[in-house]
């Protein structure tokens, strides 16, 4: 994980719009690199302009819910990438577009609890062959007994088309027959797939809304440019994590550089919402991965702030901040007031 040594109260922020790697320190080769602020910005470093979004497709602009509040999940790591969870509401600052704002609702960590339930989309890639659909399979079943009878969740795969199997349901076993019952297709339209998930996302009864999407590579075969899937996510009230789930061949020796490429380029995508791109070498990785993703869920802390922007359709950002030292903070970006 990124982090930044900085003595402020109010240490840093992951301004999870922009992606630069000055002032930081690189410690976790699957961690994107991220900018870290002060909430004081001094005149040698100017606030980043908001990122140039386009509304997308209405079902997608979940910015904020009827009573005006935008909800955050938020992950807080310490330098080496440990979570933070014994911080209180009292510890926190948002702002808005460079504003202050009141935290409305305010929800802490239990170790190894999820304390509000999620709405958990799984997008999983069937192009790489029956073996590497099962290395992916087992891990995912692991992690969605590990959410609670409160949460629910959609599956959907894709090779050249994407296409919803299981609509979204609160029977994880339901979701379970589905993934087993998965057999492989060539071409893989990854953007395609994330972008059809994100409506589908969208209509899903939790405030808490995450995307995981498991892919064996880099996309082959979509409609969609990375601009433009990198519009719909950064619009959308959805974390979207990937998981690059390379084979044991990469074990070997093999060279991985087009993956790195590939997780590199995603992480453009993952991180403005929040969540992260990962890329696991063999299964072991990826059991890992996966079962640490379900403990970072876990070690979220959820918070709420009253917008304060009109419903003029435009890109609004946000920041968040934390007592302490050497945090690295993440959460979306912003969002679009709708």
């Amino acid at each position: 994980m990124t982090g930044y040594r900085c003595a402020l109260f109010l240490s840093t922020i992951v301004a999870a719009s922009t992606f630069v790697t000055a002032q930081s320190t690189q410690s976790g080769a699957n961690d994107a690199p991220v900018s870290i602020y002060s909430l004081v910005p001094s005149p040698q470093q100017p606030e980043p302009a908001p990122p140039a979004v386009r509304s997308p497709a209405p079902a997608a602009q979940e910015g904020a819910d009827p009573a005006g509040l935008v909800h955050l999940s938020v992950t807080v790591t310490d330098d080496k990438g440990k979570p933070i969870t014994n911080l209180t509401k009292a510890d926190f600052v948002v702002l808005e577009d460079g504003q202050a704002r009141e935290i409305a609702t305010f929800v802490g960590p239990r170790p190894g609890e999820l304390t509000t339930p999620m709405g958990l989309g799984i997008v999983m890639d069937i192009s790489a062959g029956q073996d590497r659909i099962t290395s992916m399979r087992t891990p995912v079943e692991d992690l969605l007994k590990k959410l609670g009878k409160d949460s629910e969740f959609y599956f959907m795969e894709f090779s050249t088309l994407p296409t919803l199997v299981t609509p979204w349901t609160t029977d994880h076993e339901a979701i379970v027959t589905a993934i087993r019952r998965v057999r492989g297709k060539e071409g893989r339209a990854l953007h395609d797939a994330i972008l059809d998930a994100l409506p589908v996302s969208a209509k899903g009864t939790r405030q808490k809304r995450v995307m995981l999407v498991l892919t064996a590579g880099a996309d082959s075969h979509s409609k969609a440019n990375r601009p433009r899937l990198m519009e719909g996510t950064r619009a959308a009230d959805v974390m979207v994590y990937t998981v690059i789930a390379d084979g044991e061949e990469s074990l070997s020796g093999r060279d991985t550089g087009a993956l790195r490429q590939a997780a590199g380029e995603l992480r453009e995508v993952t991180n403005p919402t929040g969540g992260r791109t990962i890329h696991a070498r063999g299964f072991d990785e990826l059991e890992t991965a996966i079962a640490d993703l379900g403990k970072e869920f876990a070690a979220q802390y959820e918070i709420s702030f009253p917008r304060g922007a009109a419903k003029d359709g435009k890109y609004h950002q946000i920041r968040v901040g934390a007592r302490g030292q050497n945090l690295t903070i993440r959460h979306r970006a912003g969002y679009i007031a709708n």
